[in-house]
């Protein structure tokens, strides 16, 4: 079931890992992530059957930028402090990518002055309507341009490096204490 706006995000992701036992005592993870999500291109998004055309007086508004580099290196360890299974330090590292959201799109894709056009004015800007009034038509005075909204032509998702420390202590059969620190 569709709502009165659609568009299509897909995310591509593929991940690789491998565990190596250095020792008795110390385990280490090595992990490489590759994420990708395709955003929607101008006309391929719609409103109520009206299909979302960029608009040509903005060159910026045609087209979306792929954001394809994104690589995320993952390292961990654990390791058993005294050998006895009791005492485990763990740690990690990994980059992530957050995701460009759909309401973030949506705008870009209408926000363009052909699907929705928007004025901003003072109330003694020349062309302004009196208030309760609005606007007939676009504005016609000079320098009366729309508020157009659109992705930059090098949109980048936004990269999170995260880091993770802990340790663990098991003092009785069925109670563990532990304390972590994240960044």
């Amino acid at each position: 079931l569709r709502g009165d706006a659609f568009f299509t995000t897909t995310d591509y992701n593929v991940f690789l890992q491998d565990n190596w036992r250095a020792s008795e005592r110390l385990t280490l993870n090595f992990g490489l992530r590759y994420e990708y999500q395709q955003l929607p291109q101008p006309g391929e998004a719609e409103v109520r059957g009206i299909v979302l055309q960029g608009n040509p007086a903005y060159p910026q508004t045609l087209q979306f930028n792929q954001d394809t580099n994104n690589w995320g290196p993952r390292a961990g360890l654990t390791y058993d402090v005294f050998g006895d299974h009791r005492t485990i330090v763990r740690g990690g590292y990994g980059l992530y990518f957050g995701r460009t959201s759909n309401s973030f799109l949506f705008s870009a894709l209408t926000n363009n002055a052909v699907t929705f056009a928007t004025y901003t004015f003072n109330p003694t800007s020349p062309g302004a309507p009196t208030y309760p009034n609005v606007l007939e038509a676009p504005p016609a005075t000079a320098g009366a341009r729309p508020n157009v909204q659109y992705l930059s032509p090098d949109l980048e998702r936004p990269a999170i490096h995260m880091v993770d420390a802990g340790i663990e202590r098991q003092v009785a059969d069925d109670i563990t204490v532990s304390a972590s620190y994240l960044f």
